[in-house]
């Protein structure tokens, strides 16, 4: 009889609370990309080396880390392109998911956002005035990037805690 397995992954984004621009930004995901470190895979067996990144903004300090099993080593600094819909709902603020740390550029689904928009933080941006529209932002992000190897379990789990202000 053959077996299957079935798992989810659970982001936990720090909340960026009123006036925050994205400088105290902090989330860890698997590297799914399929130019990435994992080439793709997001299922794992026991041995093999997972690759994880975490994105963290300019104020997220002194970066520690737990896991139920295996070794978790840093392995370096990546940059990852990005792609996220951005949505202004009669509002005049939106964020992305992490912090940018390079280039960006927005693709408007119909009309764009009135009198143009300003990057004003890490990840924050506004728009001249109150709006109403959709569209697609790409940018660049910095992630540290962690490789976590020799677990010997069907699941581990890892914790980063980040010094923030």
């Amino acid at each position: 009889m053959a077996q299957v397995t079935t798992s989810v992954t659970i982001n936990f984004n720090s909340a960026l609370s009123a006036g925050d621009s994205g400088a105290n930004a902090f989330q860890a995901e698997i590297d799914s990309r399929d130019d990435g470190y994992n080439k793709g895979q997001t299922s794992f067996y026991p041995g093999d080396t997972v690759y994880i990144l975490l994105f963290k903004g300019s104020n997220i300090t002194g970066v520690t880390s737990k896991t139920s099993s295996g070794t978790l080593t840093a392995w370096g600094t990546t940059t990852v392109e990005r792609k996220e819909q951005v949505t202004l709902a009669n509002t005049r603020e939106f964020s992305t998911g992490v912090p940018i740390t390079g280039a960006y550029s927005f693709v408007w689904y119909g009309g764009e956002p009135s009198g143009g928009v300003n990057k004003v933080g890490e990840s924050k941006f506004t728009a001249g005035d109150l709006s109403v529209a959709v569209g697609e932002i790409t940018y660049q992000a910095s992630a540290d990037v962690y490789a976590l190897s020799g677990v010997e379990f069907p699941a581990a789990v890892v914790v980063f805690i980040g010094d923030a202000p």
